[in-house]
């Protein structure tokens, strides 16, 4: 039997860190927005108003600590209005964009100019290389951009979109008790199965276990004890938060939203 050496542990950490080093410096020379176009006319934009109401000081400063975005004073934050990558063909797959995806290890075909089977790991990756947020949390997804859409006839068309159509990767993982944005990590109780309304969230997304309510709710569905699940917004009538699949798997009909927080003065 090899034992591998103290030695070697070191070498092959810092050949590790050179290829990221090497990566991370190509990344930069890209122009992020020949890549992947920044539209704000295909964008929801929220002010910090409406971002400081649907979420606490609490989940702010832990969005920051955990290098996920800065959501305090100064800024808007711009969700997309439906522009997902999923197998069915919603966006135009340029060649940079597959050049990007090559450069960056990701998995795209292209004879069809389609993602294959976009995972959690590889969507985290894309976005944060290209400047934009990596996924939207759970939190932001059911007390802000829900809620908003639900209240707009204007979004309509994006509603539908999510109901029908796809489904999408949310920010959380969830390790057994642990839940995790970006680089923060915290213990929680998840209720399993339960319905909630966007009030019944604590002040991280995570569902109170109640009983079916009367009106506009939603469903969610855990599984305990898992390990590298991740969250994501099913594509049905209920719209439901479920954690339970493998961060390392990919869905055709599980997509990526684009967001992107900008200070005000560079709107």
């Amino acid at each position: 039997m090899y034992l591998i050496t103290l030695e070697e542990i070191v070498e092959e950490r810092e050949k590790l860190l050179e290829k990221q080093k090497k990566l991370q410096e190509l990344v930069k020379k890209i122009d992020s927005e020949s890549v992947i176009p920044f539209d704000l006319n295909k964008f929801y934009k929220f002010s910090q108003e409406q971002v400081l109401e649907a979420t606490s000081q609490e989940y702010r400063a832990f969005l920051r600590e955990a290098h996920y975005g800065n959501l305090y004073n100064g800024q808007y934050l711009y969700l997309g209005d439906g522009d997902l990558f999923i197998e069915k063909e919603l966006i135009t797959v340029t060649s940079k964009l597959v050049q990007f995806c090559e450069i960056l290890g990701i998995s795209i075909s292209k004879d069809t100019g389609k993602f294959v089977g976009v995972n959690h790991r590889d969507s985290v990756k894309l976005l944060s290389s290209l400047g934009f947020l990596p996924l939207i949390t759970q939190q932001l997804m059911y007390t802000l951009f829900i809620p908003f859409l639900d209240a707009n006839q204007d979004s309509e068309r994006t509603l539908i979109e999510m109901k029908d159509e796809i489904g999408e990767l949310l920010a959380d993982l969830y390790n057994g008790d642990d839940q995790i944005i970006a680089e923060g990590r915290r213990k929680v109780n998840l209720p399993g199965n339960t319905y909630f309304l966007k009030d019944n969230l604590d002040n991280f997304g995570i569902p109170k276990d109640i009983k079916k309510p009367i009106g506009r709710h939603f469903f969610s569905n855990y599984l305990r004890g898992r390990y590298n699940a991740v969250a994501f917004r099913m594509n049905n009538f209920e719209l439901g938060l479920h954690i339970y699949l493998d961060a390392s798997v990919g869905s055709p009909t599980l997509g990526i939203r684009l967001a992107k927080i900008l200070p005000v003065q560079k709107e």
